[in-house]
């Protein structure tokens, strides 16, 4: 999770000064004038407003043709802790990095207050949506499962959004939905495990030990308004009552009276299928203990529900292609040659990962090469083919077969997380990252997570851009269940902190990267940094041993020069000092 300090040196503030506004600058007439200019953003429009603040749709002025939304609190909020409590939502925002929550691009202040910049979403949000009719079944369990992964995400970042509800869910230009509105948010100090609900949940010191009632009404659950703390199941009571209305288009406690509210009681819609009500009735349970023991659990739950009506979809295709079959009978006999070859091309790729896990790599090559050739765009035997490219050292082949694998299959998170690897192997660390931004936005789990996040970070520092790599971080789960994933991760992670000129930061995540199971030349290069890095804040004793260490374990030449370089300075060092 970032704190404070590291979300502070990862995200810009600006600090503008004074300086005259233009009025009306959007050529409308009748109601307030427009500012000319907040930060570096132009207002073009209000998107929207309340007591304390105003929402622009405003331009970048230094990034053409991106448009943002601008949150603005009035000039007579304006003070150290109203940009301070701006500060926590986008920290909020930033640690749960998530392709369904809103993206913070920068905070700061103005003369017109205190701002913060976010993407700008134009499909309006869930509840614009649910006035407008009603939402297919389909429409409405995906938006909410991936509603609910978001949610998800915070918690495990240890963030709780306390104002879930559908108008806090955005939808972009292509129907997908985003999380937002984080400014009621709260961070605990330490998220309990996975699957875990504690009505003892330690609140962040940075929010006062008391903690006033805060949230909609109606999306509250019970245990709050007689004093409970929130927690994972208080947000999990509200994204219930957001599912009930996503399903059934209406609030489920519409029509009682504010103590019914109060108690968690519902009248929930007769025409909800059986299985979503069972979800819906156990996530806003007047008891927190009797939810779900995690928003993890809740959103498997609606896959489930998802997949058992994928059986009917597919048995009506297949009735609707038995009346056309006859006439499709020329094709049919192309589609079954074309099948014949996949099934070939499957079973040499499978050929070749057993030859591969035999330790025969050059009768796996001939298998993966075969299976391509027959079958040139399947997605496993091109990657596969790709991939051993790779380690075989010709990664401009590697490249020009993961390409047009990425161009066959461009939601295919293994393919683009592979050609990004391989395309920062050719010493295209920029064009690589470009490609594994894209890899993470398509992964869909933890263990491919995370090697993205590492592969992206590290084409970053060869980008020059390790404070932006230092960002990325909070993609993945932390710490990865693997681990030689986790020490490749805290090695990856300490680099980007000793290049991004935070070496007391750096020391922590390399010492404990070197107690993973890394290999003799990982372990020499992490000494080295390690070393570079007790250089920096003066610890010459411990960084003489890391530079020694990293001497001892045979380190590769360019490791190898750095540790003597190191070695030398050190000795350097040592001897002005001793110069009377």
């Amino acid at each position: 999770m970032l704190t404070s300090e590291r979300f502070r040196a990862s995200l810009p503030l600006r600090r503008e000064t004074p300086m005259s506004l233009d009025s009306g600058s959007d050529g409308t007439t009748g109601g307030p004038p427009l500012p000319g200019r907040i930060g570096h953003f132009r207002p073009l429009s209000i998107a929207g407003s309340g007591g304390v603040g105003v929402v622009y749709l405003a331009e970048d002025l230094e990034i053409p043709d991106r448009k943002v939304a601008l949150k603005v609190l009035k000039p007579g909020f304006f003070s150290e802790v109203d940009l301070e409590t701006l500060r926590s939502e986008a920290e909020a925002l930033a640690t749960a990095h998530h392709p369904h929550v809103v993206v913070i691009h920068e905070i700061g202040e103005s003369p017109e207050g205190a701002f913060m910049a976010c993407e700008y979403l134009s499909g309006g949000t869930l509840m614009d949506r649910i006035q407008t009719g009603p939402i297919p079944l389909s429409s409405a369990l995906r938006y909410a499962r991936d509603a609910g992964d978001a949610l998800r995400t915070a918690h495990g970042r240890g963030v709780l959004h306390r104002d879930f509800k559908p108008a806090n869910i955005f939808l972009s230009e292509n129907d997908q939905v985003k999380v937002g509105d984080f400014g009621l948010a709260i961070r605990v100090t330490h998220p309990p495990p996975i699957g875990a609900i504690s009505e003892q949940t330690t609140v962040s010191r940075q929010r006062p030990a008391t903690i006033p009632l805060a949230g909609t009404p109606g999306y509250l659950a019970p245990e709050l308004f007689t004093g409970g703390r929130p927690s994972y199941a208080s947000d999990q009571y509200s994204f219930g009552i957001t599912l009930h209305q996503l399903v059934a288009g209406r609030h489920p406690q519409e029509g009682l009276g504010g103590i019914e509210v109060t108690t968690g009681r519902m009248r929930m819609a007769s025409s909800i299928p059986s299985d979503l009500l069972r979800i819906m009735r156990r996530c806003v349970s007047p008891e927190p203990n009797d939810r779900f023991s995690s928003m993890g659990e809740v959103v498997e739950a609606l896959d489930q529900a998802r997949k058992k009506r994928d059986p009917q979809r597919r048995r009506f295709r297949i009735v609707l292609a038995a009346g056309v079959v006859i006439l499709a009978l020329p094709a049919l006999g192309l589609w079954w040659a074309d099948t014949r070859k996949v099934q070939r091309a499957l079973a040499l790729n499978d050929e070749g990962i057993a030859e591969l896990k035999a330790g025969n790599r050059d009768g796996a090559r001939r298998a993966f090469i075969a299976a391509h050739r027959i079958a040139p765009a399947n997605m496993q035997t091109c990657a596969n083919l790709g991939t051993l490219a790779l380690s075989e050292e010709n990664p401009g082949w590697a490249v020009a077969l993961l390409s047009d694998c990425a161009a066959a299959f461009p939601d295919s998170a293994p393919v683009l997380y592979n050609l990004g690897a391989a395309v920062r192997t050719i010493g295209q660390p920029a064009l690589a990252a470009e490609r594994l931004h894209e890899a993470l936005k398509k992964a869909d789990g933890d263990e491919i997570n995370t090697l993205i996040v590492n592969e992206l970070a590290l084409a970053l520092i060869d980008a020059g851009r390790a404070a932006e790599a230092v960002g990325v971080f909070g993609c993945c789960t932390w710490p990865p269940s693997n681990m030689l994933d986790g020490a490749l991760i805290r090695r990856t992670r300490g680099l980007a902190l000793l290049r991004s000129g935070r070496p007391a930061e750096a020391i922590g995540f390399l010492s404990e990267a070197l107690q993973g199971p890394l290999d003799p030349s990982k372990r020499a290069a992490v000494n080295v940094w390690l070393g570079q890095s007790l250089a920096e804040v003066g610890d010459r004793h411990k960084a003489l041993s890391a530079f020694s260490e990293a001497l001892r374990l045979g380190a590769a030449p360019e490791i190898e020069e750095q540790a003597r370089i190191g070695l030398q300075r050190l000795g350097e060092l040592d001897h002005n000092d001793s110069t009377p």
